[in-house]
């Protein structure tokens, strides 16, 4: 499918919830001035943006799988050797679950799976998103049932070069307690460093608080830092079984299209390469791929 394809595409379902959207309204506007009820516009308004992503539905779908299959997987070739790339796969929560790191909920999904190398650090990633079930009673004794996020954004999982036995935890400080895992803190010890700034900003649990000290150099925790600050949402990291893995709490989904924007090769590149940059920024700005401690050394 050619680019213009796409934007035919794109045009077709800017247009269709457009159009509904504009009836919603005018319809809503037309009850609200003859009954003065904000909810009665509100709910034409609401119905009909509905009945317009319904309707679309279907474009949408089409112009993502085009979107993934052909451009997002041409892009992530370009950077990643050994490419593996499912748009509908996803990490297993088994392998979050040893990690005793995230609470993970009653709802778990995952999707754009991609594993492959880069600069020699094998990579494994995906979107991630866990909810809780929640339950609310009204005045009336009357129970509803209800999700609250808990995680959403990208997992990651790194190779990292320095070997150690024991497991270590960095928690951003933005992540609420709750969304965090509830046991298994039992056999973590809090550390804290000289980096006053860092503290701040992170909490840090060891099994073995002298092997957290082997790990986060204070070099690493100023790439940390630094990496932090560039990105938007909240960070986890966890380095266990010789493994570096990430969370970034983001509340937003990686390659995802840009309806709003104009189908050009310029455009579709920018998108892409700003999600593929997120995950080779951690390789890069974090050293991972120094060998000074290479595994057996």
């Amino acid at each position: 499918m050619s680019l213009e394809d796409l934007e035919a595409i794109r045009i077709k379902i800017v247009r269709k919830k457009l159009i509904c959207g504009i009836i919603g309204f005018v319809l809503g506007l037309i009850f609200l001035i003859l009954t003065f009820n904000f909810i009665l516009f509100l709910f034409c308004f609401l119905l009909a943006v509905g009945i317009g992503t319904l309707i679309s539905s279907p474009d949408v779908r089409a112009f993502k799988e085009e979107y993934k299959e052909n451009y997002v997987s041409s892009a992530l070739a370009k950077i990643f050797d050994n490419l593996n790339y499912k748009p509908d796969g996803g990490i297993d929560k088994s392998l979050l679950a040893p990690l005793n790191m995230i609470d993970l909920g009653d709802r778990y999904d995952s999707n754009d799976y991609i594993s492959g190398t880069y600069k020699g650090i094998n990579v494994i990633t995906a979107d991630v998103h866990i909810e809780e079930e929640r339950e609310s009673t009204d005045s009336d004794g009357n129970r509803e049932t209800y999700y609250v996020t808990l995680f959403m954004g990208r997992w990651m999982i790194f190779d990292f070069n320095k070997k150690f036995i024991r497991n270590c935890q960095v928690i951003q400080k933005g992540f609420d307690s709750s969304k965090t895992n509830r046991f298994g803190k039992d056999k973590y010890v809090r550390v804290e460093f000289e980096d006053v700034e860092f503290n701040k900003k992170f909490k840090v649990f060891a099994q073995n608080e002298e092997e957290a000290f082997y790990i986060l150099t204070p070099a690493l925790i100023q790439r940390i830092k630094d990496l932090s600050n560039k990105l938007k949402g909240d960070l986890m990291l966890c380095f266990f079984d010789n493994k570096l893995h990430v969370g970034l709490d983001s509340n937003s989904d990686s390659f995802e299209p840009n309806f709003r924007v104009k189908v050009t090769e310029e455009n579709l590149n920018q998108t892409i390469a700003g999600d593929i940059k997120l995950i080779t920024d951690f390789v890069d700005e974090l050293n991972l791929d120094n060998d000074l401690f290479k595994k057996g050394n």
